[in-house]
């Protein structure tokens, strides 16, 4: 989710970093593949853990710096250096897909984000985003699912990332959804018109020169 909202920010001319903190550093294996588009850049962060997790507050000012969007991928990061990213944050993306199961692992991110505003006294906005879910219909489930995460106090995004091969597909050929071949990968069409879409919705929430961050919940380990 993190390489397609940076894509869609860089290909609208808006200059973007991506701090890959993510262990397996995907959106770095990402970005050394040919057709990253010019105005992005993906940085990666090795502060998971230990005394110097708060290393990560440098990288993220130091990119507020020379970018008017920074974005910082924290799948599989320690609480600590977490913390530390939602402190900063203009906007903190919690990605949910649809079956149950995730809704504990965003509630557990929606209260490291209030522990964030406590500690840095101020509102944090952020939003869950359903990912990975079906073209044709939003499950009971996923309605159940967004309506228990509303009591919690979630704001749900209103697009979706459905499930395309061509999301996937970036990590095979590189580039983005728009250098993608149609008449090589399924659904591209269909998949630039999702991403577009969500980053739209995503823009409406915030202002440039700001830092959004992706936090995944703990329990997901998979990537749209």
């Amino acid at each position: 989710m993190a390489i397609l909202l940076a894509s869609e920010l860089a290909e609208r001319g808006l200059s973007t970093i991506l701090i890959d903190a993510d262990a397996n550093h995907t959106a770095l294996s990402w970005s050394k593949l040919p057709g990253r588009p010019e105005k992005l850049t993906v940085l990666e962060s090795t502060r998971h853990s230990g005394t110097d997790a708060e290393a990560i507050l440098d990288d993220i000012e130091d990119a507020a710096k020379r970018a008017a969007f920074v974005l910082v991928d924290l799948e599989g990061t320690a609480a600590e250096i977490a913390g530390y990213a939602v402190s900063l944050s203009t906007l903190v993306v919690i990605p949910v897909q649809g079956y149950y199961p995730e809704t504990k692992g965003a509630a557990k991110a929606l209260n490291l984000v209030k522990a964030q505003e406590r500690v840095a006294r101020r509102r944090i906005p952020s939003v869950c985003v359903f990912t990975r879910t079906l073209a044709a219909v939003q499950t009971l489930e996923q309605r159940q699912m967004a309506a228990e995460l509303e009591k919690l106090g979630a704001n749900i995004l209103d697009v979706e990332l459905v499930n395309r091969v061509a999301f996937g597909s970036l990590h095979s050929y590189g580039g983005t959804l728009k250098t993608l071949d149609p008449t090589v990968v399924h659904g591209v069409v269909e998949a630039r018109a999702n991403a577009a879409a969500f980053a739209r919705a995503v823009l409406a929430t915030i202002a440039p020169t700001k830092t959004v961050v992706e936090k995944r919940p703990t329990i997901n380990a998979a990537r749209p």
